[in-house]
């Protein structure tokens, strides 16, 4: 399999534990541990409530994403933009599908409940995945991440310049990805055409990234699970598929 290693389009990424100058971190109750997951470890672990971390940016950001590792059901986190109380919902708030690294059954990795950010997966059955959560609002300059209860789970970090993601997108219409044996099959739509798609492993490791030039096109793949990410006029689209 060929592997490149490639930055997608606009997105930085800032590790919890490397600030820079687009964004700085205020740290209060927690520390950093690493539970291996190496492309995200160390994180900013807190557990209970109390614990928090605030994001601060240098210059105003519009939908910026933070990333979060291992919440289970009983972690239960509250979201604070700009000073003010931000509850979250599928109108002000979207997570893309989460990445694993180790055991983590069912399809998603968190949940919004009661204007809040919790694991998806029960302490019994373990989250070993991290989700990228992102603000639906424009002019960002500060992001504050405060833990409510549970074991414990990580702040990995943040994402900025990224695209906003359209999860009304009808997948069905427009794009159609699946997998036969060790082949991707990727069949488009005239409009997306042009269209850059970024292919990563379930370790977030970057597999492929090319330019959709055809309405099909097929892609040679080692069996496993894949997330598939679709990039347009400043719209972002993503997908999992798993080949056999």
């Amino acid at each position: 399999m060929v592997s490149f290693n490639i930055n997608y389009s606009q997105c930085i990424t800032v590790p919890a534990n490397s600030p820079s100058s687009n964004v700085t971190y205020n740290y209060s109750g927690g520390s950093f541990q690493s539970y291996g997951c190496a492309p995200i470890d160390p994180t900013y672990w807190m557990s209970g409530s109390g614990n928090s971390i605030t994001a601060t940016y240098s210059t105003p950001q519009d939908y910026p994403k933070f990333r979060v590792w291992g919440m289970n059901s009983d972690d239960v986190a509250s979201v604070m933009v700009n000073g003010i109380p931000y509850p979250l919902n599928s109108g002000t708030a979207g997570f893309e599908p989460k990445v694993v690294c180790g055991l983590s059954p069912g399809p998603d990795g968190v949940a919004f409940i009661n204007g809040s950010l919790a694991g998806a997966n029960t302490p019994e059955a373990g989250n070993y995945s991290y989700s990228d959560i992102q603000i639906k609002t424009t002019g960002v300059n500060t992001i504050q991440v405060t833990g409510l209860s549970g074991a414990g789970w990580g702040f990995a970090g943040t994402v900025i310049n990224c695209p906003l993601a359209n999860e009304n997108f009808d997948w069905n219409k427009e794009i159609t990805i699946y997998g036969s044996k060790n082949l991707l099959n990727v069949v488009v739509s005239n409009d997306f055409i042009g269209a850059t798609i970024s292919i990563f492993d379930v370790q977030g490791n970057a597999v492929r990234k090319f330019t959709l030039s055809e309405l099909r096109t097929v892609q040679t793949l080692q069996n496993g699970l894949y997330i598939i990410k679709i990039e347009k006029n400043n719209a972002l689209f993503t997908k999992k598929i798993l080949l056999l």
